[in-house]
């Protein structure tokens, strides 16, 4: 293959790459072929973008390995490229270098350094040997040095030595002692001990089991070396080559050294598993061979090392590039570090792309949740227990009825929308909770503005500190009341379902053993009356008269017992026209109301669900009473209305009446219970009884407010 149709070489050129000055081999050629096959596609990828490439380099340097003669050189090379205006390449001039001698003169230095480290340490090292059958303990008089001890405070008891390592390394010694002690496995640790006269000193050992010819553990033998010493006068480079490099190669991040001109010098596992590119390439690319190719990488790339000269390390998030291609999002952290006198960059890497991903579903599950507890009606709240700062997101303001804008964001905001009866039950609620000896998992009624009551559910967990003090409660809320409604009418349908049992036993009594001997009674008196009519005196007939009326009397009460027990019975739930239903009353009413001259006013009525035969029985009652009880000298005024009350109605009849006396107003809806004479007003006195009872079938409570001789208001909800 020819890279460039002309190429001239000077004689020491050819001596390098083993070639006759007089061959004909294209030379171009024969130097691609010489190159070592792990380095070959590198070096030809690099010679064609410099040569063809969308570049405008004009310098190049490379080191790389050749076959010679079978035998593997390391070579050198670097020269200029002269290029045309148009960025063509006119003319390549270079050099080479074989400087395998000085690679060979390098790994020999470094063996050599090795070599005379292993016998300077073995000059140090203390032996011993444990007997496990004797449990004898076998020793060298540098070990006893190490340890600054004499012979005889041995006294061949491996105690003796344990009780020299200091006590923050002894679990770890006795657990890597154990390992060798079970016969499975060598240790090799550094631990501190303590010497007699106090001082610490730094110990590398290392032990091993021994068996003998049959395979039996029959001793535990080892090593120290007192590396004190060399700890202090080398911390510098144990760091950098023991403990460094263990974060380097064991971490799951991606670690990297560069130099300032951004050429890798070193690299972990992670980031070449990362990349996917092998150690040997990535020692021959930069920093900007895996980041993005675009307009903006040569910008980032100079902002990152502005901060790193200018503050010494810096952090950033950046898309990077695999050797395949692929983009992905990465985070990296920098450190500017001396070596030496050479400045390089130390940097971390994380893959943040299952992050991103997460973050991304995160968000998603978190927009959902947000939509269902929105859709749900569940408010949230945050509150910060030491600064009691109470956070609510938009619901727990709808649920409590609060303008944001004069929400003070205390605790005390919410213990003012407490119902009174409520507030020292949920405050000891919250106390138990914080101290952590129940759940915060409550109920209890709030009072809104408009003085109308809601039930809320809530359910809190508690954040504590290290220390276990509470610091924070975060909760949720939601209104019950519609629940709470549902469960109270439950009840309220099986109390009157046992009243209607009860009721239709004794309305069938009422009906047919109490009408019947007063039909007899009736019947007997008038063929008394038709009978002996002109034998009994006046004072007689006045007898039959007074027998007559208390019978027709007492059917009466009969027959309005058996009305008041029959209320809401059978009856149909409908939607009922209040308007509609008070102009029936008082037409059927109109006799008595021109007969008194009654004034009304009447105020704009609802439409309410209700049972309408019962409504009607309840505004006629009260409107009838209104006309009764009046003042013999004064037009009667009645006015009826009503008001609404959150869920509720709220209807008023008030009249300019006799008035009751307020000793009195409790009595007035027991069944027959009457405060004036039948001579004074007729009536059976359970009509008010009846009011009551249709007020309570539809949900509701029925009261009085009266004034003796300035009349009455009588109200009731439904």
């Amino acid at each position: 293959m020819s890279i460039i149709h002309h190429s001239r070489c000077l004689k020491q050129m050819h001596h390098i790459f083993g070639l006759h000055v007089e061959s004909e081999v294209d030379r171009n050629e024969y130097v691609f072929s010489s190159l070592h096959q792990e380095d070959k596609e590198r070096v030809i990828n690099n010679f064609n973008y410099l040569i063809f490439g969308d570049t405008q380099e004009t310098t190049f340097e490379d080191e790389y390995r050749i076959l010679k003669n079978g035998e593997v050189r390391h070579i050198r090379s670097n020269g200029l490229i002269f290029r045309d205006g148009q960025g063509g390449v006119n003319r390549v001039i270079g050099t080479v270098q074989d400087v395998t001698s000085r690679r060979q003169a390098d790994h020999q230095l470094a063996y050599t350094l090795r070599k005379l480290q292993l016998s300077l340490d073995s000059a140090k090292l203390g032996i011993w040997r444990y007997d496990l059958e004797t449990k004898h303990l076998d020793w060298n008089e540098q070990l006893l040095s190490i340890y600054g001890l004499a012979e005889k405070e041995f006294e061949d008891n491996i105690q003796a030595w344990k009780s020299r390592v200091h006590p923050d390394d002894a679990s770890y010694v006795d657990e890597r002692f154990a390992v060798i002690g079970e016969g499975k496995n060598v240790y090799d640790i550094e631990f501190r001990i303590i010497r007699p006269d106090g001082e610490i000193r730094y110990i590398n050992g290392s032990g091993s089991p021994e068996f003998d010819s049959q395979g039996n553990l029959v001793a535990l033998i080892g090593v120290n070396l007192d590396i004190t010493n060399l700890k202090k006068k080398e911390i510098a480079l144990r760091e950098s080559e023991e403990r460094f490099r263990a974060i380097f190669e064991q971490s799951s991040l991606s670690y990297f050294i560069r130099d300032m001109e951004g050429r890798f010098i070193d690299v972990n596992q992670p980031m070449i598993e990362t990349f996917g590119y092998t150690r040997e390439e990535f020692l021959q690319l930069g920093i900007k061979d895996i980041a993005p190719l675009n307009d903006q990488t040569e910008i980032l790339l100079k902002k990152i090392d502005d901060s790193l000269n200018a503050t010494g390390s810096v952090e950033f998030e950046s898309m990077a590039r695999k050797k395949s291609g692929e983009l992905f999002p990465g985070f990296v952290s920098s450190t500017l570090i001396n070596i030496g006198n050479q400045k390089f960059v130390y940097g971390a890497g994380r893959d943040l792309t299952e992050s991103k991903r997460i973050e991304r579903e995160l968000s998603e599950v978190t927009d959902r949740l947000k939509i269902s507890t929105q859709a749900a009606k569940i408010g949230i709240w945050d509150w910060d227990i030491q600064s009691d700062r109470l956070i609510w997101d938009d619901i727990m303001f709808e649920l409590y009825n609060l303008d944001k804008n004069t929400f003070t964001g205390t605790s005390q905001c919410w213990i003012n929308r407490l119902h009174p009866e409520d507030r020292k039950e949920n405050l000891q609620q919250i106390q138990l909770a914080l101290k952590g000896e129940s759940e915060f998992n409550t109920e209890f009624r709030i009072i809104w503005n408009d003085r109308s009551i809601h039930y809320i559910k809530a359910v809190a967990t508690v954040q504590r500190a290290e220390s276990g003090n509470a610091v924070r409660m975060i909760g949720t809320n939601w209104d019950i009341t519609k629940e709470k409604e549902a469960e109270a009418q439950k009840l309220r349908a099986r109390q009157l379902e046992l009243k209607n049992r009860e009721l239709e036993q004794f309305a069938y009594v009422a009906s047919h053993d109490l009408q019947e001997p007063l039909r007899t009674v009736l019947g007997f008196v008038q063929i008394l009356k038709r009978n002996l009519k002109d034998k009994l005196d006046g004072k007689s007939l006045e007898y039959m008269d007074f027998i007559s009326e208390s019978a027709i009397r007492m059917n009466q009460l009969i027959k309005a017992l058996l009305e008041y027990s029959q209320i809401g019975i059978n009856q149909q739930f409908t939607l009922v026209n209040c308007e509609s239903l008070i102009k029936n009353i008082l037409h059927d009413l109109d006799a008595q109301i021109s007969e008194t001259g009654a004034i009304f006013e009447i105020g704009g009525l609802p439409k309410v669900q209700g049972y309408q035969v019962e409504l009607r029985m309840l505004f006629q009652n009260l409107i009838s009473n209104a006309l009764k009880f009046r003042k013999k000298d004064s037009t009667p005024l009645i006015k009826i209305s009503a008001e609404r009350q959150s869920d509720k109605w709220l209807f008023s009849i008030k009249d300019n009446g006799i008035g009751i006396d307020p000793c009195q107003q409790e009595r007035i809806f027991t069944i027959f219970q009457r405060l004036h004479a039948r001579t004074d007003f007729e009536g059976t006195g359970i009509g008010l009884a009846h009011c009551q009872k249709v007020v309570e079938l539809h949900g509701g409570t029925i009261g009085v407010e009266s004034t003796p001789g300035e009349g009455s208001r009588f109200y009731f909800t439904i």
